[in-house]
C-alpha cells in the first residue's frame, strides 16, 4: 500500500499538467532468488547436540564434491531466508558439499540461542558430518560469517578441519562496542555513553581464538563494511599463526553483499579469492 501511495501521490499533484499511465507491473517490487545448482541434491537433516537439543539443517551433496563446507551464519541467518539460495550457489560452485544449519531457537531447530549453545551447535554439526559415510571428514572447511565466525574459530580449534574461512569477522567485544558507538552516536556524545555487557558477551574474542588454529585461514571482508571494518580483519589475520593464512579485502564491499550481486565485479572477485584459497587447501580441481 505504501508503494502505491508513493507512486500515486506525485502523479495527483502533477495531474493538471502531465498525464501518466500506471500499469499493473508498477505496483510490484519483485525480489528474485537464483535457482539451485543442477549438480547438487538437497537433503533435510535433523541431529542432536551434546545437550540434547534437536537441530534442523540442510546437507547439499555435490555430485563432483572434493570437500565439504560447514557454513555457520550470522545472527540473522536461517535456512528459509530468501538469500540462502545465493549462499548455496556461491559455495557449491567451488565443487564442494555444503552443510547449513538453523542455530538453536532459529527456524525449525529446538531450544533458545545462547553463546555457549551455538558453540555446541557448531560442534554437533561438525560431528554429524563426520558420521556420514558419503563425505571425507578430513576435507571439511568451516566457514563463518559475522557472529558465526566466533563459532567457526571454536570449531576449528576443537576439531580437526582442513581450513577455516572468516567472512566479515568480528575481532572482539571491545572493538565491536567501539564500532557500535561510532556508527550510532556523534563523536561529541560518545563520552556520555557507557555500554556494559554480560560475561558471555565479553568472552567473544576471535583474536584470542584464531591464534590457536592449526589450519589455513582465510579472512575476507568488504572495504566499506561499517559493521566489521577491514581493520578488524587485519588484526585477526595478524593474530593467526603460521605462513598459510590469507587476508582479502573486496573493493567497495559491505558486510552482507560480497557475493550476492556483481556490482563493481564483487562476486567475480570473491569467487576468485575463494577458489584460490580452496585450491591451496584441497588441491586444484580435477577436470
Amino acid at each position: 500500500m505504501s508503494r502505491l501511495f508513493i507512486i500515486l501521490f506525485p502523479l495527483f499533484i502533477l495531474s493538471s499538467c502531465i498525464s501518466f499511465h500506471i500499469t499493473e507491473k508498477d505496483l510490484f517490487k519483485i525480489n528474485k532468488v537464483s535457482k539451485l545448482n543442477k549438480d547438487i541434491q538437497l537433503e533435510e537433516v535433523y541431529f542432536s547436540t551434546t545437550d540434547s537439543v534437536t537441530l534442523y539443517g540442510w546437507f547439499l551433496k555435490h555430485k563432483n564434491a572434493r570437500g565439504t563446507f560447514l557454513y555457520l551464519g550470522g545472527d540473522g541467518f536461517y535456512l528459509w531466508n530468501r538469500l540462502t539460495p545465493d549462499v548455496i550457489n556461491t559455495l557449491t560452485s567451488m565443487e564442494l558439499n555444503l552443510m547449513l544449519i538453523d542455530y538453536r531457537g532459529y527456524g525449525r531447530s529446538e531450544g533458545t540461542p545462547t553463546i555457549q549453545g551455538i558453540y555446541k551447535d557448531g560442534y554437533s554439526a561438525y560431528h554429524y558430518l563426520c558420521s556420514r559415510q558419503d563425505i571425507d571428514s578430513t576435507r571439511i572447511i568451516v566457514y563463518g560469517h559475522s557472529l558465526g565466525t566466533f563459532v567457526a574459530t571454536r570449531v576449528g580449534n576443537t576439531c580437526p578441519v582442513a581450513g577455516v574461512v572468516l567472512e566479515g569477522a568480528i575481532s572482539n567485544t571491545s572493538e565491536m562496542r567501539d564500532i557500535a558507538l561510532k556508527n550510532n552516536a556523534p563523536w561529541y556524545l560518545r563520552w556520555l555513553v557507557t555500554i556494559n555487557a554480560d560475561s558471555a558477551v565479553l568472552s567473544l574474542d576471535n583474536i584470542g581464538q584464531v591464534k590457536y588454529l592449526k589450519c589455513p585461514v582465510l579472512v575476507v571482508t568488504g572495504e566499506n563494511d561499517n559493521i566489521t571494518p577491514p581493520e578488524m580483519g587485519k588484526r585477526i589475520y595478524t593474530a593467526a599463526p603460521g605462513l598459510k593464512k590469507f587476508l582479502e579485502i573486496i573493493p567497495k564491499g559491505e558486510h552482507k553483499d560480497l557475493y550476492f550481486n556483481n556490482i563493481d565485479g564483487r562476486r567475480v572477485a570473491y569467487l576468485k579469492i575463494l577458489s584460490k584459497y580452496i585450491n591451496s587447501v584441497l588441491g586444484e580441481q580435477k577436470r
